[in-house]
């Protein structure tokens, strides 16, 4: 059955100030290398203090601002890079769940673990732009990191590294 998220969630925000890891929790879709690319770059932007994917979260608290808000309307714009550049992909606030008695759950989504939306509007978006829920089953991570970022992901082998005698921070 599909929901609207404030039918789901308690008092719902998109995000805090800056986006954490934490609120990532997979549901019962396999789209754990997706999630594990929010998960790299919501551990980026807290440790950096740069907006990764709050940037690409829309609409915005005011124009100069990137805090995303929760819109009574239920429409968002998540921007992803496919198909060599930037588009935005226009959703509303409707997501598959499963009710259990008077449980309302997130299912077939990112439950999150407090009241952010983030999640599971990057998870729709994602669903959205590779032909839905079904079809995001199983990913690479280097692709998910490109399609949330646009950053070119490299392969690094540390055993190559290893008989360079180059370390990490040398690259």
């Amino acid at each position: 059955m599909w929901r609207h998220l404030p039918e789901i969630v308690s008092n719902p925000v998109v995000a805090t100030d800056l986006l954490s890891a934490d609120s990532v929790k997979q549901g019962p879709v396999g789209d754990c290398a997706f999630l594990s690319s929010l998960v790299a770059l919501a551990n980026c932007e807290e440790q950096t203090g740069k907006p990764i994917l709050t940037k690409s979260i829309y609409p915005k608290e005011r124009p100069d601002s990137l805090k995303p808000v929760v819109r009574p309307e239920g429409k968002y714009v998540i921007k992803l890079y496919f198909n060599g550049e930037a588009r935005k992909v226009v959703l509303d606030d409707t997501v598959p769940t499963l009710t259990k008695r008077l449980q309302k759950k997130l299912t077939a989504t990112s439950a999150p673990l407090s009241n952010q939306l983030w999640v599971t509007l990057f998870e729709k978006a994602y669903a959205k732009t590779m032909g839905g829920y079904a079809s995001i089953d199983g990913s690479h991570a280097p692709d998910n990191l490109y399609l949330l970022s646009g950053w070119i992901s490299e392969i690094v082998s540390f055993e190559r590294l290893k008989l360079t005698g180059k370390t990490v921070d040398q690259l």
